[in-house]
């Protein structure tokens, strides 16, 4: 049975596993931004790491990747257009804050793995704008 604090922290933090030994996993956070990854708009808490913004959006793959989350590894490494226009080209997505407007262009083969549930068709995974799931069975690739 889970207490009904940890319960709480669940529920505030978008249903999410928030503690591993006690150290929540999401910087505190009070609403979604918008974030678009490939041409399609995802929301996610502020305050975040763009990778652990991915996190927020598939908490069953991110943290199976190699992502080492300090610099070293480059898996992360993103291809980026800040709001207004900028264009930041490559960063680590370990380092980057996420905010409002962020466009992330391209992904690592490490990310574009473990990010891949979010652009299978039918997928609207926290996605903003997109049509609801059409209910068809998913097929592998080949």
């Amino acid at each position: 049975m889970i207490p009904q604090a940890i319960r709480t922290i669940h529920a505030k933090m978008g249903g999410v596993e928030q503690e591993r030994l006690g150290i929540p996993l999401f910087r505190p956070y009070e609403k979604l931004i918008s974030i678009t990854i490939r041409g399609k708009k995802f929301a996610v808490p502020e305050n975040q790491i763009l990778l652990r913004a991915f996190q927020y959006l598939c908490p069953e793959t991110i943290p199976y990747g190699r992502y080492c989350w300090n610099e070293e590894c480059q898996y992360c490494r993103v291809s980026v257009k800040r709001p207004g226009g900028e264009r930041m080209g490559q960063a680590l997505s370990c380092k980057l804050m996420a905010e409002d407007g962020l466009e992330v262009l391209e992904l690592s083969a490490e990310l574009t793995w473990n990010l891949m549930q979010l652009f299978r068709p039918g997928s609207d995974k926290n996605s903003q704008g997109s049509s609801p799931p059409t209910g068809e069975s998913q097929t592998s690739a080949e």
